[in-house]
């Protein structure tokens, strides 16, 4: 129902409000900006068939192959067999629908829906993929498995200076912890943003600019090698 030019939410009175303008949303999806999900045609070609699992095949690694035998011509040089694995991945699927009354099309002058198809829609998505993100993320956070790879930084007081209890060093502390020399794998540093904010009064983030095949050049803050 109409009420002092008001129906749906939206205002159509023209001798009172002036034309339509985009609110602007204070949600940041940098994560999903940073290009950490990315297209992959093996993967959609395994999944494309009736069942949304797929697995992907893979030939292991020689890191756990025993040291070099001597050859000395008595120790006999036994072959050690080959292996290999797979990787078991799920697709998963989301929707989502709207839809505009005809009556506030007809009074507003305008058309909602197509602002929505026009402005909307991807970053309703991109904030929607990045949530799933998460939260897959914190259920791997959360297993037996990954126990030894986490250290607490919590804080208790509650005050804002206790983020000073993440310093310029701790990710190569915690990467180190991770993968020992091989953290500068790491390549993104996901963080609260007053964590991000001390940081980079600290200086230690700088913004770097970086090409991606989907978004073109873009500028991300930037900790050492990873994109924060």
């Amino acid at each position: 129902m109409a009420h002092n030019g008001i129906i749906n939410g939206f205002h159509f009175d023209p001798e009172v409000f002036t034309d339509y303008m985009q609110e602007q949303s204070c949600i940041n999806n940098k994560i999903l900006t940073s290009g950490i999900l990315m297209y992959d045609p093996k993967i959609e070609e395994a999944i494309g068939g009736s069942s949304n699992i797929g697995k992907i095949p893979y030939f292991k690694s020689m890191d756990n192959e025993g040291h070099a035998l001597n050859d000395d011509g008595k120790t006999d040089n036994i072959p050690t067999g080959l292996t290999g694995g797979k990787q078991t991945f799920m697709a998963i699927a989301r929707m989502k629908s709207w839809y505009q009354d005809v009556y506030t099309r007809y009074l507003t002058g305008k058309n909602p829906l197509e602002n929505f198809a026009n402005n909307l829609v991807i970053p309703y998505w991109k904030n929607e993929w990045e949530y799933n993100l998460m939260a897959i993320t914190k259920g791997i956070m959360g297993t037996t498995g990954m126990a030894t790879h986490k250290t607490n930084l919590a804080v208790t007081t509650g005050t804002i200076t206790d983020v000073n209890k993440v310093d310029l060093t701790t990710h190569l502390d915690l990467g180190q912890k991770a993968l020992g020399d091989k953290r500068t794998n790491f390549s993104l540093f996901v963080c609260h943003s007053t964590v991000a904010t001390n940081l980079k009064k600290k200086e230690a983030v700088e913004n770097k600019k970086y090409y991606s095949s989907i978004l073109g050049e873009i500028e991300l803050p930037t900790l050492g090698t990873m994109i924060v």
